[in-house]
């Protein structure tokens, strides 16, 4: 039971990595915020990486991080203008997403086929998704569908899902080549370095006061870091797709959040949505 414990503070943390980013971005840039979400989650791992020392790394394992790096650089990028875009209630939801195009991507990298669960989940997840836009059916049935290519949160919430459903499965090559907490330090690594051609113009007057950026952006790093922890924990006691699954719980954790704290509009709608592509996510991962 202690794995389902894990899971739920990783999901809960990760709630939180999408309420401090929203914050964040109200003072800071995009790219600012994805750069320093990263760069300062890195130092945390450290101390489990001397603690369960350096492993040998083969040519899996350097395959992996440069698949899974790359497309997380363009992953967090989408993330956070997706968070900028529309309100955390609306963009989020749709990170739900990835175990749907995981369906397409894990077949083709892991060899892994879906059963028939995973169908039923993503049509739950598609209707989820109208609930969510429940506000534009009066324009016509098909409208909260269309309010998908009209609203930008959503957009590119779904490119970030479709990146992490091709990451997902590296990282669980590179997982298998080495450890959990060292694929983690190596990921962030790769990525906090990779992003630095795409943040650097904006982040390096940000450098002139150091340490009030650290400062200010502790919370985002420091949440980061202990969801990823606490998942990792979990994965060696109990299926990686059950852990994943609660995982996805964050979704509503979020839209609570951006309802109570951020005040956000459209409450009814997004949680009985959300709860839906939950549910769908639940069906993907068991089947």
């Amino acid at each position: 039971m202690i794995w389902l414990i894990y899971s739920l503070l990783s999901a809960f943390f990760t709630s939180l990595i999408d309420v401090f980013s929203k914050n964040s971005l109200k003072k800071f840039s995009e790219k600012s915020v994805a750069w320093y979400m990263i760069f300062i989650a890195l130092p945390f791992f450290i101390p489990f990486v001397l603690w369960q020392g350096w492993p040998v790394l083969n040519l899996e394992f350097w395959k992996a991080l440069l698949v899974s790096g790359t497309l997380n650089v363009l992953g967090v990028l989408a993330y956070v203008k997706a968070l900028n875009s529309s309100d955390l209630s609306l963009s989020v939801p749709f990170g739900t997403f990835t175990p749907v195009f995981m369906l397409i991507t894990s077949p083709i990298i892991l060899g892994e086929y879906p059963g028939l669960l995973g169908i039923i989940g993503i049509v739950v997840i598609v209707i989820g998704s109208y609930i969510l836009n429940l506000k534009e059916a009066e324009a016509g049935f098909f409208a909260p569908f269309r309010a998908l290519l009209t609203e930008k949160g959503p957009r590119y919430m779904l490119v970030a899902a479709f990146c992490w459903s091709i990451t997902s499965n590296f990282d669980k090559i590179g997982v298998n080549s080495t450890y959990p907490i060292f694929w983690s330090f190596a990921l962030y690594a790769f990525v906090t370095i990779a992003l630095l051609p795409f943040c650097w113009k904006e982040i390096k007057p940000m450098f002139s006061k150091f340490k009030n950026s650290v400062h200010a952006f502790l919370p985002l790093g420091l949440a980061n870091a202990l969801a990823s922890v606490f998942l990792v924990l979990a994965y060696p006691l109990a299926f990686a797709s059950f852990t994943i699954a609660i995982k996805r719980t964050s979704t509503l954790f979020t839209v609570l959040i951006a309802h109570f704290y951020l005040k956000e509009k459209g409450f009814g709608e997004r949680l009985a949505g959300t709860i839906i592509m939950i549910l769908g996510v639940l069906l993907i991962s068991f089947s």
